[in-house]
């Protein structure tokens, strides 16, 4: 009797507890927008597809490796001692330069969770990392020489959200110090039927 008692209160307990979710396809659609004002820059949108409930991550690695030219300069002085008498020592300068190419990537990066939670909802963890080359628009249609100091800007963005199906939702918005550009970050969730 007393095994018909534990064996009654395991289904019980299991009963109880709520089945997991059953893995769903869906797609994000992340766009990344540039606006200097009210007007509208530069669009960029990624598209990927994630099983929700799964555990498993979707990533997205998209850009190109830009030469980054290094140099150095080495200056000395050398000496030129048993001059013949009377003479003094001479000194001369000597410089020489050396130069070193590094590569840095530029593009962008996205990561992407999505699991089901109550009420049709999603829950939707999105890390993005978007980097370009800085030219103002005189330069940008100067070709870039692997000696040419350049400037980098970055956006980076993580952050976790519920969302519905069709919903598309403003996930961050930031203006850049030194251009005014407004970058926005939108995605929009529609479960794939």
């Amino acid at each position: 009797m007393g095994l018909m008692l534990a064996a009654g209160a395991t289904a019980n307990l299991s009963a109880q507890q709520p089945a997991p979710f059953q893995p769903v396809p869906v797609k994000v659609d992340v766009v990344l927008s540039r606006f200097q004002g009210e007007k509208k820059a530069s669009s960029l949108p990624f598209t990927l597809f994630v099983n929700a409930n799964t555990n498993n991550s979707v990533s997205l690695r998209l850009g190109v490796d830009v030469p980054v030219g290094t140099s150095a300069v080495t200056t000395g002085t050398e000496s030129t001692p048993n001059n013949p008498p009377g003479r003094s020592n001479t000194s001369t300068t000597t410089s020489s330069t050396s130069s070193h190419v590094d590569y840095r990537n530029v593009g962008t990066s996205i990561d992407c969770w999505v699991s089901q939670i109550a009420e049709g909802r999603f829950s939707v963890n999105l890390r993005v990392q978007d980097s370009s080359i800085f030219t103002n628009d005189s330069d940008a249609k100067m070709p870039i020489k692997v000696a040419d100091p350049m400037a980098f800007r970055t956006f980076t963005f993580s952050n976790t959200l519920p969302m519905r199906d069709g919903q598309t939702l403003l996930w961050a918005s930031g203006t850049d110090k030194i251009t005014g550009e407004t970058l926005k970050l939108e995605a929009t969730l529609t479960i794939l039927k």
